[in-house]
């Protein structure tokens, strides 16, 4: 059994003591968090009432009109706090810190998360998605709604989604997977970028990148037109191409089925790759094309 005396001790030595608070929110009201540095885990319950928990007790928890602030107190210095919140999964999110990790988990709301050195998981999120991060990769799963992300130094995975899609990165690739989505702009200067998923008939695809592979899964049955532009690669098909129109350069275009949806792909240094969804990554067979064929082809259209 402790005595008083080393209760005394523990204070006096600025040992963290937990924080476990619980308030009662009315719907429509958001959270807002702020950690200079640590990790910060938002997790969905079925309560009308928002749980934190934080490894220390300089923890600022306190309501403003429709907003529920969370605040790491570094007036005494920078120090690591962790902090765990448990949420409606009507309320929408903001986090923030320099250098933290965010996860968010099971919401149904929007979701803002802004860090300069941390990485990034959302599993669920409807509305708007809305992730910035300098330092560090970024994921997202199971989202229902519109998604945005900006990085500068890490990898992007997008997985099982729908809503439109914009993303960019400077250094990392980018990787879009069994999206379901009517516009999808997702670019890259250094990576490769990847998409599979839905491409709809009124839809807009635009996978771009400078000094990497861009690819793309195509389903049988979708109609589309191709605008393709690769400067110092290559281009591989697993179908049959056949250049409806030919432009200067190392740009044409091409027309699968009705054509209606469009497809934008363009690497300055990199391959691009149209293949079939169940298909490897790169095809090697009869109906790969490389770029020299399908500028001879070019050419030929051109002759009168």
């Amino acid at each position: 059994m402790f005595s008083p005396l080393f209760g005394a001790v523990v204070i006096a030595l600025g040992i963290a003591q937990p924080t476990d608070t619980a308030i009662a929110v009315r719907k429509g009201t958001r959270l807002d968090v702020e950690n200079v540095e640590g990790e910060i885990v938002v997790k969905a319950w079925s309560r009308d009432e928002v749980r934190v928990v934080a490894s220390r007790s300089d923890l600022e928890v306190h309501s403003s009109g429709s907003v529920l602030r969370v605040r790491s107190d570094h007036r005494r210095g920078r120090r690591s706090v962790d902090v765990r919140v448990e949420v409606p999964d009507w309320m929408a999110v903001r986090i923030a810190g320099p250098f933290t990790d965010a996860t968010v988990l099971g919401t149904s709301a929007d979701v803002t998360i802004e860090t300069v050195r941390g990485e990034i998981l959302v599993r669920g999120g409807a509305g708007r998605l809305r992730l910035n991060s300098v330092q560090g990769g970024i994921r997202v799963e199971n989202a229902r709604g519109r998604v945005e992300i900006r990085a500068a130094n890490g990898d992007i995975v997008v997985r099982d989604a729908s809503g439109d899609i914009s993303v960019e990165n400077v250094n990392g690739d980018i990787d879009l997977a069994d999206v379901d989505s009517r516009v999808v702009s997702a670019g890259t200067v250094n990576g490769d970028v990847s998409y599979t998923g839905s491409i709809r008939e009124d839809g807009r695809y635009r996978l771009a990148s400078h000094n990497g592979d861009v690819t793309i899964a195509i389903p049988e049955d979708v109609g589309a037109t191709v605008s393709v532009a690769t400067f110092a690669g290559e281009f591989y098909s697993d179908f049959p191409v056949r250049l409806d129109r030919a432009t200067s350069g190392s740009r044409f275009e091409f027309v699968i089925g009705s054509g209606r949806a469009r497809i934008d792909l363009e690497s300055f240094n990199g391959e691009i790759r149209l293949r079939r969804p169940r298909a490897t990554m790169r095809s090697t067979g009869p109906a790969a094309r490389g770029l020299a064929s399908l500028r001879q082809q070019q050419e030929h259209t051109r002759r009168p």
